[in-house]
């Protein structure tokens, strides 16, 4: 009997981890697993997912590292009550589609090093998004805009990490102020040339990481970080810096 066709006869199963199998293929039968609350499958040869994922209602956290998929797999995209945590590092996405933006209890996004070119304003609907991370893919530009819904009065987005190194952007936009929770900015090797404006707005910014672009000017505002710890700024064009960095001395 197989690995799966034994695992989906077990209906209380909480946790199911297929690290290194060697799989191609996940069975329709996995949708009988109901109970399930985490299930990891990195480290396969997996180029698709079924469908019956979305029958997975009670999954938070949902890892499948290095494997060749080339799609979002859709059945997570209707867990929008549960699902916290997606790592999908090292396989070969090309895209995030709009749904992403109904997955509102997701805490943690990691698609490093998959073939993305694009990432959809609807993101910004991952309203409880903490950890955002896109490095090491064909990024050029991000949305001008995202679609943040309204929120209630001394709520905020909550996102405070976002890293997006290893692509080829070559400006930030004025959004990124807007994430005012932001921890650590990672934005090394691109082809940035200045920040924004807006990147004042960022009073908790502890790490910002802009080194291996092509920055010339760091705009007035960023001494408004008065949080700032940590400044990369290494392999740049600078030839200077602005005086009101001097406001980040305690």
């Amino acid at each position: 009997m197989s690995l799966f066709q034994t695992a989906t006869r077990m209906k209380y199963l909480t946790r199911l981890n297929v690290y290194n199998h060697g799989l191609t293929e996940v069975p329709h039968t996995l949708g009988s697993l109901s109970s399930l609350i985490e299930f990891r499958i990195s480290r396969n040869q997996l180029a698709s997912l079924p469908s019956e994922i979305a029958l997975l209602r009670n999954l938070k956290v949902f890892k499948a590292n290095h494997n060749n998929l080339t799609e979002f797999p859709s059945g997570l995209l209707a867990l929008t009550n549960n699902l916290e945590r997606v790592e999908l590092r090292y396989n070969m996405l090309t895209t995030l589609r709009v749904e992403i933006g109904h997955l509102n209890k997701l805490l943690f996004l990691d698609i490093d090093s998959n073939q993305i070119d694009h990432i959809p304003p609807s993101i910004g609907r991952c309203v409880s998004l903490r950890v955002a991370s896109f490095a090491a893919n064909l990024l050029i530009d991000l949305p001008f805009q995202l679609e943040m819904p309204t929120l209630e009065y001394g709520d905020f987005p909550r996102c405070n990490q976002l890293v997006l190194s290893q692509n080829q952007l070559r400006a930030l936009p004025s959004w990124v102020g807007a994430l005012i929770a932001l921890c650590r900015l990672n934005i090394w090797y691109n082809k940035l040339t200045t920040l924004p404006h807006e990147i004042g707005s960022l009073r908790f910014l502890q790490v910002l990481r802009a080194d291996l672009n092509s920055i010339v000017m760091l705009p007035p505002s960023i001494g408004d970080c008065r949080s700032l710890r940590e400044l990369g700024l290494s392999s740049n064009l600078l030839t200077e810096l602005p005086d009101t960095l001097a406001n980040l001395e305690e």
